[in-house]
């Protein structure tokens, strides 16, 4: 059965507030036996390379789901902040930074929505 998002992240919110939220690293063995039994939730095209890379989407979440359940939110837009920084900073440097500014435009405007929160 395929679980749709929203089922999954209440699941995985339940799992996070029986886990100290100190606890990363128990939490995150928690989440790895709850892939386990959620199949995976994006499908997305694995040409996808900006939006939701397949990379990310390994298990029933993103990343930055898991990171925002995770993590405080402060934390999270900072990660946000630093990620767009650094793919701006980087772009030139690289093969392609057409794709390099898209990401941190993706992450600047994920921030823009968790601070709209």
């Amino acid at each position: 059965m395929l679980y749709d998002k929203e089922m999954c992240m209440e699941a995985l919110e339940g799992v996070i507030d029986i886990v100290d939220s100190t606890d990363v690293v128990l939490a995150s063995h928690y989440i790895n036996l709850l892939y386990e039994v959620i199949e995976d939730y994006y499908k997305d095209d694995k040409s996808e390379k900006v939006n939701h890379p397949a990379h990310y989407n390994t298990g029933a979440f993103e990343v930055i789901d898991e990171m925002k359940l995770l993590f405080s939110k402060e934390e999270v837009k900072a990660f946000c902040k630093l990620n767009a920084y650094k793919y701006f900073r980087r772009a030139q440097f690289k093969g392609n930074p057409e794709q390099d500014n898209a990401k941190a435009e993706w992450y600047l405007k994920y921030l823009e929505e968790m601070e709209k929160d």
